[in-house]
């Protein structure tokens, strides 16, 4: 009875993986993206372990496992992780991110910074290592290169995420109308952004607006809470 349910078990989860795993046998590296995908960590992180006790150089698997320990704030572990990666691949520009996301917690703003502008220089064509790069310069109050950053990456890749950064920038310097202008256009490009859609409510309600702020309200309260991934790998 034991090794029937066990095959029923591996039968439905190869039946939900065959579209990401591409061929019909499921991988423990599979099954450990379909169970972080699901937040269910700790056992996505023994798959991926089991993946590298395999395959050292998966590359994959030890990004989504370092991903693992950085949202658990295990960051002595996370770290480890970003680093055999950039061991093996120096321009690997998101486990840069990724430290410098982890020297700010540790309250190392300098070589965050330092992180970020290699990050830039290694993708100097991709958009987040600039919006990240915006963000850093953003909590540290260098704002009109902030919003350099972000216009730099917005130019490479039009992502609600910068626009909610920009938006948020200009609210800050008291220009409205402009952050107003960034959070809809963020709203436009992913619908479920909900921190756009609640400065929109409040930029609504502080103009008077009472009907279009509770349309605003009314979409944030139809939104499922989702989780937001540090560029996490879902398929090989």
């Amino acid at each position: 009875m034991r090794r029937l349910r066990r095959f029923i078990l591996l039968m439905s989860i190869a039946l939900g993986l065959g579209a990401c795993a591409g061929l019909g046998r499921v991988t423990s590296y599979d099954l450990g993206v379909q169970l972080q995908d699901k937040g269910e960590l700790p056992a996505a992180l023994e798959q991926y372990k089991e993946t590298l006790a395999q395959h050292p150089d998966h590359l994959h698997a030890r990004f989504n496992l370092a991903v693992i320990y950085h949202d658990q704030q295990k960051y002595a572990a996370a770290k480890e992780q970003y680093r055999r990666i950039l061991r093996h691949y120096p321009e690997h520009a998101r486990s840069l991110v990724n430290l410098a996301d982890i020297a700010m917690a540790e309250n190392d703003p300098s070589r965050a910074y330092l992180l970020l502008l290699r990050a830039v220089d290694v993708e100097s064509d991709r958009a987040y290592p600039y919006s990240y790069l915006g963000r850093h310069l953003h909590e540290r109050g260098r704002l009109t290169e902030a919003r350099m950053a972000y216009e730099r990456a917005l130019a490479i890749e039009n992502d609600a995420l910068t626009h909610y950064r920009l938006g948020m920038l200009w609210l800050q310097q008291g220009d409205k109308t402009k952050a107003a202008d960034h959070f809809t256009q963020a709203i436009e490009r992913d619908s479920d952004d909900s921190k756009s859609l609640y400065e929109l409510a409040l930029l609504s309600i502080e103009a008077g607006k009472t009907a279009e702020a509770i349309r605003y309200l009314q979409r944030l309260t139809r939104l499922t809470p989702h989780r937001h991934a540090r560029g996490t790998v879902t398929c090989p």
